[in-house]
């Protein structure tokens, strides 16, 4: 079974490879803010110009991200992070000079942070997980 999910991966994998085109982020959204950043890239909330549908893109730099492990990312993303309380990724990615990207639904509500330390309490989280 094992064997096969990574077969199938690999085939979307290439087969994303072959639709991949270079845009100008500019031209096709309006970057909001920056949500997050890290070793892996950076994470902007952004309008799409045209639909003004909001989404976070994910920025993998180029210099230290290969297209292999982009499209494994944005695969897994896009087929099997398919629970309702997970962020899906949508069906837009792209390259830039700088970096490969992809969209996913935006967390307009906070992140999963916010939501333990506003309704629940970080201390009453530790005390569940130590009992």
């Amino acid at each position: 079974m094992a064997v096969a999910a990574a077969q199938e991966l690999d085939e979307l994998c290439y087969l994303s490879a072959q639709s991949m085109t270079s845009l100008k982020v500019a031209d096709h959204f309006h970057v909001v803010k920056l949500l997050g950043e890290g070793s892996y890239g950076k994470v902007m909330l952004a309008v799409h110009r045209k639909r003004g549908s909001p989404m976070a893109l994910k920025f993998f730099p180029r210099e230290s991200t290969s297209l292999a492990s982009f499209l494994r990312e944005y695969n897994l993303s896009l087929s099997y992070c398919t629970h309702p309380s997970l962020t899906r990724a949508l069906g837009i990615f792209f390259s830039t000079p700088d970096y490969y990207v992809f969209a996913q639904q935006a967390g307009l509500y906070g992140d999963l942070y916010s939501v333990i330390v506003s309704e629940v309490s970080l201390s009453h989280c530790r005390k569940e997980m130590s009992s």
